[in-house]
């Protein structure tokens, strides 16, 4: 193996582990710590530079970023998803058409499976609060919940039942890639 190959190796299970701990972080707190973002950011660049795609993958940061502030701006994407599925973007080269296709692929399916899992889990309690007129539901996909600052939960319990981070499905379909990537590279 390259000392290139081992460095973006290196670099990218790095990148798997720190986002694992965000991923954690979302899961328990239902927020991204802004220190892991800026671990991702830094890892991805290396990678990305090591990969021989910096400039798409800066580019391609930006890109996602400007478009997770106009689909915030529309109330359906946090800024916390929206910077994290951002930092994404630094490890796959979006001139890679495939890798780029079977990423939003992998995402759309699961999230679907994880609004269909968390609405089988909550479906009952999120119906009723929705048929009193409850403001903070909204619908996406198979009840998605909003998850933005401006919702005010009486306590912990309530937003972690009234909330599902849509970071993992994310992070599922990194993963995925890497995993197809690699059987792809191998085979």
């Amino acid at each position: 193996m390259q000392l290139t190959e081992m460095i973006k190796t290196i670099l990218l299970l790095s990148s798997i582990a720190v986002m694992g701990i965000g991923i954690f972080h979302d899961i328990k707190y239902r927020t991204f710590p802004n220190i892991v973002l800026f671990s991702i950011i830094l890892l991805g660049i290396g990678y990305s530079a090591f990969a021989g795609h910096v400039l798409e993958s800066i580019f391609a940061f930006l890109f996602i970023n400007l478009f997770g502030i106009l689909l915030h701006k529309y109330r359906l994407l946090s800024p916390g998803d929206m910077k994290y599925l951002s930092t994404i973007f630094l490890y796959i080269n979006i001139r890679d058409i495939p890798s780029c296709i079977l990423f939003i692929l992998y995402i759309t399916i699961s999230i679907s499976v994880q609004s269909y899992l968390f609405y089988r889990h909550n479906g009952r309690t999120l119906k009723r609060e929705a048929l009193k007129g409850i403001r903070s539901i909204k619908t996406l996909l198979f009840y998605k919940v909003n998850t933005f600052s401006d919702l005010q939960f009486e306590s912990h319990e309530e937003m972690m039942l009234k909330t599902m981070p849509f970071t993992v499905p994310m992070y599922v379909g990194f993963l995925l890639v890497i995993v197809t990537n690699a059987i792809i590279l191998f085979w």
